[in-house]
């Protein structure tokens, strides 16, 4: 297997986890939808869908290379989407951090609004087709200040959940709620603070940063899955 059958491969599992993540938690979310905290894993629902696209957006342009024939819309496509999903990460963390519903509600429009935001200026600015450096600039700057920050606050949110669960007797819903922070705060890790670099992806362990993202994609997709397949089920 050549090299970019092998990136193709990790792509697809890499997009796929967090769209089948997206889909699965919406619609067990309708089916389990029966205390106050779960409607925030409609935010966590989001984030899945926006930073799947992004990744499948990244997996194919990887996939045809840094060829002068990719438009700048797309590559403005996926930074405002990494960036869009990584701010949605944030404001899920927030909300399960915040007991009051009046200051989470205003968390969210203050989320609603810097997504707005961002997403105007980084269009904006690749109306006049970015370089690689630049690409590569903005990708860092996002990954440092949104990225691994909406990551660990995501993360810890869920570890504080887990928590309380255990407290009231939902046992498995807390183990997956904790597996699922475990992923999260390694996935800021590897998806915040260590930047992929374009066109040549970092390496780490002797494999490329983007296999050790997939098996953390993979492990947040079984947490927060599981965690309301275990309410619906009822194996508490």
């Amino acid at each position: 297997m050549n090299e970019l059958s092998t990136v193709a491969i990790v792509y697809v599992v890499y997009a796929a986890s967090f769209l089948v993540m997206a889909v699965a938690l919406v619609v067990l979310w309708r089916r389990t939808a029966r205390a106050g905290v779960l409607a925030s894993f409609l935010l966590l629902a989001a984030f899945a869908l926006a930073h799947g696209v992004a990744d499948a957006i990244d997996g194919y342009l990887r996939v045809i290379g840094s060829s002068p024939m990719v438009p700048g819309t797309l590559q403005a496509a996926r930074l405002v989407l990494l960036a869009v999903s990584f701010l949605i990460l944030l404001v899920f963390g927030v909300t399960l951090l915040i007991s009051e519903p009046r200051h989470a509600r205003v968390t969210l429009w203050l989320g609603v609004i810097a997504v707005v935001g961002l997403a105007g200026t980084l269009v904006s600015m690749y109306l006049n087709r970015p370089s690689i450096a630049t690409i590569t600039a903005i990708d860092a700057g996002v990954r440092h200040l949104i990225a691994f920050p909406g990551s660990l606050v995501a993360g810890v949110g869920l570890a504080r959940l887990a928590v309380r669960s255990r407290r009231v007797g939902l046992e498995w819903f807390a183990r997956y709620a904790l597996l699922a922070a475990v992923g999260l705060i390694v996935y800021g890790v590897l998806a915040g603070l260590l930047t992929t670099g374009y066109p040549e992806p970092r390496t780490l362990l002797g494999l490329p940063i983007q296999v050790h993202r997939m098996a953390a994609a993979v492990l947040i997709a079984i947490g927060s899955v599981n965690m309301l397949l275990s309410l619906r089920s009822g194996s508490e």
